[in-house]
């Protein structure tokens, strides 16, 4: 179903995230056609929670981008 996907997504994990391991989400980016894949270091499953200035940098860009 990744391939039918139409619009741009960004693909965000953390680099320690043992639940959803980078490997799985880079993989799962792939088969999204126009997405972005990033890793976002010292961070593991709640990359949000962990890492708030960083993926907030990503989404604005991703947003100032794709919005």
């Amino acid at each position: 179903m990744l391939p039918r996907i139409q619009c741009p997504c960004l693909v965000v994990v953390g680099a320690q995230d043992v639940i959803t391991p980078p490997a799985v989400m880079e993989q799962m980016a792939h088969g999204i056609p126009n997405s972005q894949f990033v890793i976002v270091p010292d961070a593991g499953h709640l990359s949000p929670l962990q890492s708030p200035d960083h993926v907030a940098d990503l989404l604005a860009g991703f947003a100032a981008t794709h919005g």
